[in-house]
């Protein structure tokens, strides 16, 4: 994500375990891009970022949260008007049902549903924040 942003964009690396964003940031070192990442720790519960963002990725961790409807809101209060989240849950741990109930608190946190790309382990969507009103 890092390479993608490019020298003037920033990648917000928001874990719960410090030990994954030491690693990560390890790696980013070696690769040259560690500037354009900033570690956040997040609590269990909550992110806890300030920040607003154009892309979320929530990557096999929406089905280990411990409320989903407030992880969904409060992604819908992290993104940017317009901003996009994506959204990849291992199909393990969420049946079709499963994913079905974390699309529709998605949903009620105001969030759309754009698209589900296609993914042979995992079950995905793409969400989008509305844009700001008028």
């Amino acid at each position: 994500m890092a390479k993608m942003v490019g020298e003037d964009g920033l990648v917000i690396a928001a874990d719960l375990q410090d030990v994954m964003l030491r690693g990560l940031m390890k790696r980013a070192r070696r690769a040259g891009v560690a500037d354009r990442i900033r570690p956040h720790l997040t609590a269990p519960d909550r992110i806890g970022l300030e920040d607003r963002v154009d892309f979320a990725i929530a990557c096999w961790v929406i089905h280990e949260t411990p409320d989903v409807d407030a992880a969904f809101r409060e992604l819908a209060t992290i993104l940017k008007p317009g901003g996009r989240l994506f959204v990849l849950e291992p199909k393990s741990h969420a049946s079709e049902e499963e994913f079905g109930k974390l699309l529709a608190a998605a949903t009620a946190a105001g969030l759309s549903e754009i698209t589900r790309p296609r993914s042979v382990g995992d079950r995905a969507v793409v969400l989008e924040c509305p844009l700001a009103s008028p």
